[in-house]
């Protein structure tokens, strides 16, 4: 038997592909069983009809609706090369699933090198994507998977599309109330602005990001983000979505914090350490450079320290570093900062405060400690009770403990930032003013303790 012998039409119609001829003006010339199945169509749709159903369309392996452009037939048109396995979703108004199709297409040119017919079959692919079950895999995935889409990037951020069951079982917030927000409703005070600047950056770039940053619930429950956030790429290399995942990671900043804190806080009185102090000190400089506002800088040590100690002992030393810690804390702004130097050594900044001022809560505070016993009637005096001290060596220590302190206070200059960039770092602003305010202190003493000087 002759191939010649055989009916064409025939074999095209018995095919399990679907097969479409298009004319050169993209109008379907023929269109065999299968592709109509395929397509959802009937012959009276496809040809010589106007227009197809408007609820008729191709969409993109991310299920997004395909432009014309997109169509395998016009793909062929442009390039006049042929395409090869792109994969094309197919929905109508008649039935909510999607069929997925893999097409193939091909021009055919005349002797002369006009393009006369195009050729795009079909194999229906529906099973393999079903081998496959994404969507239930991210349902099932234990990091929160979001899905924005990606144009109209404003402020607030781009609108949610999809969440899985992890997001709404972390924020309490359901599908039905994201879908169509942004994420700004999840935003509150803690949330970083430079966080989300730099997010937001990235997203009008069409880059993927990595950020951490505070969140909300829809509880009001305060939690850390690990958010990394991709762009989705239809098959143009045009960004269709972002896919954004999340993960819960509060208890590994706690911990963190808690770490942190340990490092910059001292055991004895709880305040700020050294290391602890000078790094808030320079973040403070820098925010009143900013502002140009200047700062007091303030060194405080304890006269005759070791006197107490060969006295009382060093628990009773120990103690009396604890009160005058209190002592200062509860003397000052939550604004201000206040650290244990070393030793008997204490360091306060007073934010925003002319040297006039802070000359003036400094003269108080000295008499307040030089004119009362620091112990007696204070929450210290409880700790004492508990101290392991003998009653008679305790009623001897709140009786008779009293403390003088010499201060040295220096302000800093008002710069901009700029000029204090160009000059020295904040690292070294700072260990200026702290030398500064040393000299003073001890100028302090040498004119006879328990007095407050000024750096000159």
């Amino acid at each position: 038997m002759k191939l010649t012998q055989l009916d064409p039409e025939a074999l095209l119609e018995s095919l399990q592909a679907g097969v479409v001829v298009h004319g050169a003006d993209t109008k379907i010339l023929y269109a065999n069983r299968k592709a109509l199945e395929l397509m959802r169509l009937t012959q009276a749709q496809v040809l010589g009809a106007d227009a197809l159903d408007p609820k008729w369309k191709f969409l993109d392996k991310y299920e997004h609706e395909m432009p014309l452009e997109g169509y395998p037939v016009y793909r062929v048109l442009k390039t006049g090369r042929p395409i090869e396995n792109l994969e094309v979703g197919v929905v109508d108004g008649s039935q909510s699933h999607i069929t997925w199709v893999l097409c193939n297409g091909y021009p055919e040119f005349d002797n002369s090198g006009q393009l006369v017919h195009i050729v795009i079959s079909f194999i229906d692919i529906t099973y393999q994507k079903k081998e496959i079950p994404f969507q239930d895999i991210v349902e099932l995935a234990s990091d929160a998977i979001v899905v924005t889409e990606a144009k109209s990037i404003v402020e607030d951020g781009p609108k949610f599309v999809y969440v899985n069951k992890a997001f709404t079982e972390l924020t309490g917030f359901t599908p039905e109330d994201v879908i169509g927000k942004t994420p700004r409703i999840m935003q509150g005070p803690d949330t970083s602005l430079e966080a989300r600047e730099h997010i937001r950056v990235a997203l009008e770039k069409k880059q993927p990001v990595r950020e951490q940053l505070v969140n909300y619930g829809k509880d009001g429950r305060r939690y850390w983000l690990d958010m990394n956030i991709s762009p989705l790429l239809n098959d143009f290399g045009e960004v269709s979505y972002f896919v954004a995942v999340e993960r819960d990671v509060t208890e590994q900043k706690n911990q963190e914090a808690k770490l942190k804190d340990l490092s910059e806080r001292d055991s004895l009185t709880g305040l700020l350490n050294r290391r602890g102090f000078l790094e808030a000190a320079q973040a403070s400089l820098c925010a009143a450079q900013r502002s140009k506002t200047v700062v007091s800088m303030v060194l405080i040590d304890i006269d005759y320290f070791k006197q107490i100690n060969d006295r009382f002992g060093h628990k009773a030393g120990d103690l009396a570093l604890i009160c005058l810690g209190k002592k200062l804390s509860e003397s000052f702004r939550r604004s201000d900062l206040v650290g244990r130097l070393g030793g008997e050594e204490f360091g306060v900044l007073l934010f925003d405060t002319e040297l006039e001022a802070a000359c003036k809560l400094l003269e108080q505070l000295r008499l307040e400690i030089a004119e009362c016993t620091l112990m007696k009637g204070s929450s210290c005096e409880t700790e004492f009770a508990g101290s392991g001290l003998s009653v008679a060596n305790l009623d001897e220590v709140v009786r008779n403990l009293k403390l003088t302190v010499s201060i040295g206070v220096v302000q800093s200059p008002a710069r901009d930032l700029g000029a204090a960039q160009s000059d020295q770092s904040f690292e070294e602003q700072v260990a200026i003013l702290i030398d500064q305010a040393d000299q003073a202190m001890y100028l302090a003493k040498r004119e006879g303790r328990n007095r407050v000087c000024v750096k000159s």
